[in-house]
């Protein structure tokens, strides 16, 4: 929780509820899909997700 305060809700003065939510939805699809993530050897999970989907298609071919 504290990277999502620190790095995006006090960064921001939100006007109202929903734009709060937006951004902050929008803000952890970013860091949970499309950030480099060190624990996948610094891809993003889509990345990783097609190699493992590479390396099953090879195994079951």
């Amino acid at each position: 929780m504290g990277t999502l305060k620190f790095k995006c809700v006090w960064r921001h003065r939100f006007q109202t509820f929903d734009e709060a939510s937006s951004v902050i939805t929008a803000w952890a699809r970013h860091y949970s899909e499309r950030r480099l993530h060190s624990a996948l050897g610094y891809i993003t999970p889509a990345a990783w997700r097609q190699r493992q989907t590479e390396k099953l298609d090879q195994v079951t071919a």
